[in-house]
């Protein structure tokens, strides 16, 4: 009888081992499946922006250099939207300086283009800073005609460091207009 029941525990503890298995499985499986999913939605909404997943998958709606972000505001842009937001974020320790100037650009045949309407365009003179933890969000208005594709925003800022060495650097980041 002993023998009878040692082996009936054998058997229940090797059929809750396998629920465990099988349960590490099912999960594993429902974790690629939704990976796989999102990466799918992500490559379809490239695409419907013309960017192929290729330019505007790089740094699409954010950059960070030397301490300073660039964030836009939808990275995706649909019908009936004709502005985006940009957000400049100082994390150094020293003053940030720039302009109101910035360029917006298309990718066209392989390479980035200033866009058309971007090219006689008037701007204020004025120098902005950001001291260090502040932040400052502008607008960007978009022609109404604006074509779908893979655009990018280009802004300088001016950076300077203890020694009062100062150096430009150029935050970029892309986004989609969709039809």
């Amino acid at each position: 009888m002993s023998g009878t029941r040692v082996l009936g525990q054998r058997v229940m503890y090797t059929a809750g081992r396998c629920k465990v298995v099988r349960r590490l499985v099912l999960v594993g499986l429902i974790v690629a499946l939704a990976v796989m999913l999102m990466g799918t939605l992500m490559a379809v909404n490239l695409d419907r922006g013309g960017a192929g997943g290729g330019p505007c998958a790089d740094r699409l709606g954010f950059d960070e250099r030397n301490g300073v972000t660039l964030t836009l505001r939808p990275a995706f842009v649909g019908s009936g939207v004709r502005s985006i937001e940009y957000t400049i974020v100082n994390r150094r320790s020293e003053p940030v300086y720039f302009g109101a100037p910035y360029d917006v650009q298309k990718f066209t045949d392989g390479k980035w283009v200033t866009v058309e309407w971007m090219k006689d365009r008037v701007w204020i003179m004025i120098l902005y800073s950001l001291n260090s933890g502040g932040s400052m969000t502008l607008t960007v208005e978009l022609p109404e005609d604006i074509e779908p594709g893979c655009y990018r925003l280009v802004k300088e800022v001016m950076l300077r460091d203890t020694t009062e060495s100062e150096w430009k650097v150029e935050l970029v980041a892309t986004f989609v207009v969709e039809r």
